[in-house]
């Protein structure tokens, strides 16, 4: 029984020491918003946005283009090309992001619920969107209104898969 006791942990720790837990980290992407104009005016609504791509770990470049859409309470706020980016392992890198709307001020029910939302303290979360099909990548980000108030947290990652066969299938990073 001793000797199979040490067996099991001889390879246990052989295990440990061969695999290599770096390729499985993946890259982690993140929007900030770094301005915003037009929430409270009779001007069209504008937002600049920066999505970084921190890509430690991997061993192939992670790379992003498209059309982003802004968010708040579910209803699109804003739209803007996403320019192409690809950051290769072990580096980081961030694009710019500008999107506007078509129309003008934000709806009554949606800046009651902002104010709201502000008056109670918590942070305004927005939802940024990013199709990005030439990479075949959904991004979906939780970028607080005000960029400046710390780290935001990581967006979801889909992976798009082939759909020749008519059925799309996704896979969760």
């Amino acid at each position: 029984m001793a000797a199979l006791l040490v067996d099991v942990i001889a390879y246990t720790l052989y295990c440990l020491l061969t695999t290599d837990f770096s390729a499985r980290l993946q890259p982690e992407l993140s929007v900030v918003v770094d301005g915003v104009s037009g929430l409270d005016s009779r001007v069209p609504r504008s937002f600049n946005l920066s999505l970084s791509i921190d890509n430690v770990g991997l061993r192939e470049e992670e790379c992003v283009a498209g059309e982003a859409v802004v968010l708040y309470g579910g209803v699109p706020l804003a739209t803007g090309a996403v320019q192409n980016l690809c950051v290769p392992p072990n580096r980081a890198g961030k694009v710019s992001i500008f999107a506007v709307s078509g129309g003008v001020g934000l709806p009554t029910d949606l800046a009651e619920l902002m104010a709201d939302e502000k008056r109670d303290g918590g942070a305004v979360r927005l939802e940024v969107r990013v199709m990005s099909l030439k990479y075949s990548r959904f991004l979906r980000c939780t970028p607080s209104l005000h960029g400046g108030a710390g780290p935001q947290p990581p967006c979801n990652r889909l992976t798009l898969g082939d759909e020749s066969d008519g059925v799309r299938k996704v896979l969760v990073f």
